[in-house]
C-alpha cells in the first residue's frame, strides 16, 4: 500500500526531525516548515482539533518532535500559502 502524499510528508518531517535530534546539534539555520491540515471533505481523527484553540494529534506530535530543531508553523487555513509567506 502506498502512503498518501500527506502521510508521506508527515513521515519525511518526522524522519528529518529525528535525525537532527539524534545528531544532537541544531542546524545553524533551521528551516521553517508549514504543517497544513486543511480538509476539503472528510476530516481524519489525527488532524481533527478537539477545540479551535487546541492542536490536533498530528500537530502535537510534530511540535514535540520538531522542538528546537525546526520552526513548525501549524495551520488549517490554506490561505497561509501565499507568495509573501513562502519568501520568509
Amino acid at each position: 500500500m502506498n502512503p498518501s502524499p500527506t502521510r508521506r510528508a508527515v513521515l519525511i518531517a518526522l524522519v528529518l526531525s529525528a535525525s537532527w535530534a539524534l545528531g544532537g546539534a541544531r542546524p545553524a539555520d533551521a528551516p521553517r516548515v508549514l504543517l497544513l491540515t486543511h480538509s476539503a471533505g472528510f476530516v481524519h481523527d489525527v488532524v481533527k482539533r478537539p477545540a479551535p484553540d487546541q492542536p490536533s494529534l498530528v500537530e502535537k506530535q510534530l511540535q514535540d518532535a520538531c522542538r528546537g530543531q525546526i520552526e513548525l508553523v501549524v495551520s488549517q487555513d490554506p490561505g497561509e500559502i501565499t507568495a509573501e509567506k513562502l519568501k520568509a
